[in-house]
């Protein structure tokens, strides 16, 4: 199995912690700049939806990164087309907080 299928979701669950930080240590070589500070680098466990990942996390930069394998079969988006959901519907306010927040802006 090549590096890119290891980085792959179905793989890399599969993979002990060692293996882990070895493949993605491969994988910083052939993608990061040698000249780049990595500061940090550390296993770490994330869960979103009853999804449970124990993956990397990294500081690159001064930046935090956390490596998210990949899935070729991911999702991204909705088919709500062009129209979707408004931001203020995404973050829970109605048309009448709208109205609110606008009077106390004026």
């Amino acid at each position: 199995m090549g590096l890119l299928e290891q980085l792959e979701w179905i793989n890399w669950k599969q993979l002990s912690d060692e293996e882990k930080l070895t493949v993605f240590q491969k994988a910083l070589s052939m993608f990061v700049c040698p000249t780049i500070e990595i500061s940090y680098m550390a296993l770490a466990d994330f869960e979103l939806c009853g999804i449970k990942c124990r993956t990397i996390e990294l500081e690159i930069d001064g930046e935090l990164f956390v490596f998210v394998p990949g899935n070729n079969e991911a999702i991204l988006g909705w088919d709500s087309g062009a129209e979707g959901l408004r931001a203020h519907e995404l973050l829970g306010f109605n048309q009448n907080d709208l109205e609110i927040v606008r009077l106390k802006l004026l």
